[in-house]
């Protein structure tokens, strides 16, 4: 996003801040409302529609350009704060409830080695993001500035940026929603047999 704030809006880094600010203020705002979303349609039903609303609105960036009104641009990162909300939320929901049914079905308490395996995993694969989006960029033929000022970039680079900053997060989300699809833990296999 500071590359797209940057190279493709135009806007400098001060509209960044604003947009991490208006998003995670609406993340915050908006979970309370997933919380009842997800008590009337099901933790799984609300990832995979929070997954969805993330992928379309980052999509949606495709679009963007230098100019665009203000309020279009904290639009969008109202909304993106908002599924970023429900994504974290029911991810977590959806965690508790694989370490409720292990319990249940080993008798052993595990969420430190579920919470580290999560944690590592989320880690490795955000450093791994950026490698690949560092490469992606390189080979677009993006110019880093050894100045400290921002370089001028070609139209290659300038695609990368978009494409890092809409289509890769979309189809990110699509590959979520078909592993989330496999999800098969129910209420009732979350419920500790009562002893005879």
């Amino acid at each position: 996003m500071a590359y797209f704030s940057r190279y493709v809006l135009k806007a400098g880094d001060g509209w960044l801040g604003t947009y991490f600010l208006v998003s995670t203020l609406a993340a915050v705002a908006a979970t309370p409302v997933w919380v009842r979303l997800t008590a009337q349609i099901g933790r799984k039903a609300g990832y995979m529609a929070s997954l969805t609303i993330y992928g379309t609105m980052h999509l949606a960036w495709l679009t963007a350009a230098q100019g665009e009104p203000s309020g279009i641009l904290l639009a969008r990162s109202v909304v993106i704060g908002i599924a970023a909300g429900g994504m974290i939320l029911c991810a977590y929901a959806l965690l508790s409830d694989a370490v409720r049914y292990d319990y249940i079905h080993t008798g052993e308490r595990r969420e430190g080695a579920f919470a580290g395996f999560t944690t590592l995993f989320d880690k490795l694969s955000s450093a791994l993001a950026l490698a690949v989006m560092g490469w992606f960029l390189g080979t677009m033929g993006y110019v880093s500035s050894s100045t400290g000022a921002s370089a001028a970039q070609g139209d290659g680079a300038i695609l990368a940026i978009r494409i890092c900053v809409s289509i890769i997060p979309a189809l990110s989300m699509l590959c979520a929603i078909a592993a989330v699809s496999r999800y098969r833990l129910d209420p009732e296999s979350l419920i500790e047999p009562t002893a005879a």
